[in-house]
């Protein structure tokens, strides 16, 4: 996985082959975000998801 940053919108991703996985901090988590978004936490290194009502964190494995 490679982190890259945005030149025009400013926004974080992890790119895992052909997909683009949003990245985020605590505080940069989607405001508005729909029931099923998920994306990487770098400050806690989890994915997360939004169930629509919190944020839970992902089990994960490092390999």
């Amino acid at each position: 996985m490679i982190f890259t940053k945005s030149e025009d919108t400013q926004e974080t991703f992890i790119l895992s082959g052909h997909r683009r996985i949003p990245a985020w901090n605590g505080t940069g988590r989607p405001k508005q975000a729909k029931a099923g978004t998920f994306g990487f936490n770098f400050q806690t290194n989890n994915l997360e998801y939004w169930d629509g009502n919190s944020w839970l964190s992902l089990p994960t494995k490092k390999l």
